[in-house]
This record gives structure tokens, sequence and C-alpha cells, in this order.
């Protein structure tokens, strides 16, 4: 099930492209851009001083639930065996929880705990690459590509936690 997605994503990909190619002859600059998606799922680990900590498992459901906006696209231009290529991938995502525990001894409210939760992650993942063609024939092509990635991920984690203490009657 998890490759599923990137497949969906890769079919998706060649399927959009649009081409626009100068007239001419065959060294004119050709362009070719896409927009594609792409549905990731995300599982990890987390860890804390102490010792503790938990795993994180979220399926491609989960990250379209808290998907508030993404966009990805590619563009590429050659002229003859030479080109450049850029990809773009923003997603930003989020998600609030609330929820409140009362605590009661022998019936009785004792204290009462709130909190309320709001994660928001926004990630840029940018490619550019200058390209070079290898091979170009009717059984197959291949290009050689050197470039720099970034990425850029922030996450902020809102959190307002309040407590109310009750009392108990003397004994």
């Amino acid at each position: 099930a998890r490759f599923a997605a990137p497949l969906l994503a890769l079919a998706m990909a060649g399927a959009l492209p649009a081409t626009a190619q100068a007239q001419g002859m065959s060294d004119s600059w050709q362009f070719e851009a896409a927009i594609y998606g792409w549905f990731p799922a995300i599982s990890g680990n987390t860890s804390f001083p102490d010792g503790g900590g938990s795993s994180i498992d979220l399926s491609t459901g989960d990250v379209l639930d808290a998907l508030k906006f993404a966009f990805f696209t590619a563009f590429q231009a050659r002229n003859g065996e030479w080109g450049l290529f850029t990809d773009i991938a923003y997603a930003d995502l989020g998600d609030s929880k609330s929820g409140s525990r009362d605590f009661t001894i022998g019936g009785r409210p004792v204290a009462g705990v709130t909190a309320n939760l709001d994660l928001d992650i926004k990630t840029w993942i940018w490619t550019i690459a200058g390209t070079y063609q290898l091979k170009n024939d009717d059984a197959a092509s291949m290009d050689l590509l050197l470039g720099a990635r970034m990425l850029d991920m922030t996450n902020r984690l809102r959190y307002d936690i309040t407590r109310s203490i009750g009392g108990l009657p003397p004994q």
C-alpha cells in the first residue's frame, strides 16, 4: 500500500506534461512543464532526553486530511543536448486538537486539565539542475543531471494547557 501513492504520482506526472517546442531546427529551444501530485505517507519515531518517545505513522489519507495547500510543478528547457531543469514542491499541513480530562478522588472532582494543540508544518523542496542528454533514440532516452536540492521545513506547535483545581473536604 505504501508504494501505491508514489506510483500514482509518477503516473500523474507522466500524464500531465505540456510541451511547447519552437519550430525549425532540431537545436532550437524546447520547453516542458508539468503540474503533478505527490501523496506521501509519513512515519518515524520521536525521542526525548529522558528516553521516552513514540512512533508516528500517518497514512496518505491522514496526510490529505491535514493538507491545507500544496503546489507541485516541474519545468525543463533544452537546446540540443544541453538543458536546465527545476522542480518545486510546496506543502502546508496542519491540524488542531482539543481535549480535557477531570480527575476525581472518592467521586469528588479534584482537578481538571484542558489542552489545545495546533501543529503547522510548511515544506519547500526545490531542485535545480543542468542536464546533458546522453542518449535519445527510438529505444530509450537518458539524461545526466547535475544540480542541487534545497529542503526547508518549518514546524510550529502552539499549545495552551490550563488546569482547574477543586478542593477536597477536610476529613
